[in-house]
């Protein structure tokens, strides 16, 4: 960045399942910069940038902006306020949608259909049956007020002196406004985030607690077989209530879990912070003392165990209260009904509310801090000509119609040509899924991943095509042979399908390769009449085939006894010393013994790389 050029950056959350919503998000946030960029600075400075990027939960506006059009105050806030009405109307669109989707929630609708029957039965006030359908509108209003005030904006440039960073209301003058900020700002954005959504976590957690409390004193003093019930009707939707009202209870702990992991990331937030800001030589002892409130952390915390530990306690009791709903008379109706079915209501309500709280904000737990080069994805040379794979900060999730699952978090990966990396890791640590986006089955969302060379997160379908059949082969646990194909013609597929290096003759290199392995007089022969060994080593003939340079290998040895599996191994250490690199994925500690290096994953992070 020169003297002329101010970097700028506005921080502000997405829900991630509206992929729509942040499309447009995201093209406003772009309109916006290349308006505060200037079409003359943009001719003139054609390296400077203006990027959107969606990271972690938040979209990310970063810009290169000349100095002079901003070097006042006034002029800041102008372009500051326009996405500020940006994120206002975002905000609204997402919450009005998360309030929709929350009105179609079945179990919700399920519950509503109960209790007007109760109520009119019973001929009771339809107040509680107002208040449980007006909850997505109150959730509603929970997310947009905390969706439109979590918000981050840097200057980095020496000319701006004060104000420098604006964390939702608050401005801060910090004395070294550098670019380098942005690599605290992923971290100052969760904070803002937690310093609004902890307060309304804490008071639907001490209402739950308040109501269940009560609900379960009450099994304690009051048999349900005590309950006289004016006719059949009204014990059969009480008893379905009853279900109702146990399930939650029961089904509670999953959304208790999930804010427990959320209170655990709020509080690594200072220890981040700190680190960070060490680096960067500036004190945010005043930012974390106004927005994170450590006593509301542990009180959170210790209600979260308090109502765990209720719940796991009174299981029986919840059990047997249900059933003796189903084992109440039928008769002149006891007094107390009405009494019961209140505190069922307000402990139902108390339940969706913390419920959808919880759910919504799910992803927190999962917010990884970003690498010094996450926010400006600036190419980086390789620093050796030898290397075969180059990542850093790489990252891949996946959404589901629930939650996001963080595959591959930050990962930064450098492997050298003739290595044979071992990847190991218990089942969804990411092994498989890093190993696709190196062998380009699947696209990085975040970060760099160069393999030969090759940018497998910008790689055209040219450049793939030329990646598959002249340097990468593949070898699969369940071996993927073409069941219709002799031996011989699976493993010459590849050369039919084109290559650009020299093997010679397809027919004479399909049978040597064959003949390697050992399998020259199954040459004929069809995968379903080969064991699942002889099938597997057909498959390491046809890595072959084309010459390439590394050889991916996903559990080659998954579906083979020890014996057989050794085979295997010995066949893959004998390519590696020809000459190729192999990188394979596996759990049998036997297999990695091969490796000259074993990388190990947990949570879609490298836990160790070591050499052996």
């Amino acid at each position: 960045m020169t003297d002329q050029t101010i970097n700028f950056i506005s921080i502000i959350p997405t829900y991630r399942p509206y992929q729509r919503e942040n499309l447009d998000l995201n093209a406003k946030l772009k309109s916006t910069l290349d308006s505060g960029r200037g079409r003359i600075f943009q001719r003139r400075f054609s390296k400077t940038t203006s990027n959107v990027e969606d990271l972690n939960i938040f979209a990310y506006a970063i810009a290169t902006l000349p100095v002079q059009r901003f070097s006042s105050g006034p002029q800041r806030q102008i372009f500051l306020d326009k996405f500020r009405k940006i994120q206002r109307n975002h905000s609204k669109k997402v919450a009005k949608k998360i309030e929709k989707e929350l009105s179609q929630d079945e179990e919700l609708k399920s519950s509503l259909k109960v209790i007007r029957n109760l109520s009119k039965l019973l001929n009771m006030n339809n107040e509680h049956y107002g208040i449980i359908k007006g909850i997505p509108a109150e959730i509603r209003s929970q997310v947009e007020e905390i969706y439109k005030n979590t918000n981050v904006t840097i200057w980095g440039h020496e000319v701006v002196k004060e104000n420098n960073l604006i964390i939702g209301s608050l401005a801060y003058s910090l004395e070294n406004p550098s670019s380098q900020l942005t690599n605290i700002a992923d971290e100052l954005v969760l904070l803002q985030m937690s310093s609004l959504h902890l307060p309304k976590l804490l008071e639907y957690s001490e209402i739950l607690f308040k109501h269940l409390q009560v609900f379960i004193d009450d099994l304690h003093s009051t048999s349900a077989k005590e309950f006289v019930l004016p006719n059949q009707a009204i014990k059969d939707q009480l008893m379905e209530y009853a279900s109702i009202i146990v399930g939650k209870t029961l089904g509670i702990r999953d959304s208790l879990n999930s804010a427990r992991k959320q209170v655990k990331r709020y509080r690594e937030l200072p220890n981040d912070l700190h680190e960070e800001a060490g680096k960067l030589k500036i004190n945010i002892d005043k930012i974390l003392e106004e927005k994170l409130n450590p006593k509301s952390l542990d009180d959170l915390d210790l209600l979260l165990i308090r109502l765990e530990e209720v719940i796991s306690a009174n299981v029986e009791n919840l059990r047997n209260f249900n059933k003796e709903i189903g084992n109440s008379q039928i008769g002149a109706p006891s007094s107390n009904i009405s009494d019961l079915l209140n505190k069922m209501n307000l402990l139902y309500i108390s339940f969706e509310k913390f419920r959808f709280l919880a759910d919504i904000y799910v992803d927190i737990a999962s917010f990884s801090p970003m690498s010094s080069d996450a926010l400006v994805e600036a190419d980086i040379d390789e620093p050796l000509e030898n290397v075969v794979v180059f990542a850093s900060d790489l990252t891949k999730t996946y959404q589901l119609y629930t939650h996001t699952v963080y595959a591959i978090r930050g990962i930064d990966l450098l492997i050298k040509r003739g290595e044979f990396v071992v990847i190991m890791g218990p089942s969804g640590s990411g092994k498989t899924t890093l190993l696709n986006l190196m062998a380009g089955l699947d696209k990085p969302e975040r970060g760099i991943l160069k393999v030969f060379g090759i940018d497998m997160r910008r790689a055209k379908k040219g450049d793939l095509q030329y990646f598959r059949r002249n340097i990468i082969s593949f070898i699969y646990q369940n071996y993927n042979l073409i069941p219709l194909l002799q031996s011989y013609e699976n493993v010459r597929l590849p050369a039919d399908f084109g290559t650009a290096n020299k093997i010679g003759s397809k027919k004479k290199r399909a049978l040597q390769l064959l003949e390697n392995v050992e399998l020259s007089k199954f040459s004929k022969t069809e995968p379903n009449k080969l064991s699942g060994g002889q099938q597997q080593r057909v498959s390491i003939a046809r890595s072959l085939m084309n010459e390439p340079e590394l050889i991916f290998a996903d559990e080659p040895t998954g579906d083979l006894d020890h014996k057989t599996g050794a085979k295997i191994m010995e066949l893959l250490k004998m390519a590696h010393e020809r000459g190729k690199t192999i990188i394979l994925v596996t759990h049998d500690a036997e297999v990695a013994k091969y490796g000259t290096r074993i990388i190990k994953m947990l949570d879609g992070k490298i836990l160790e790389d070591s050499s052996q």
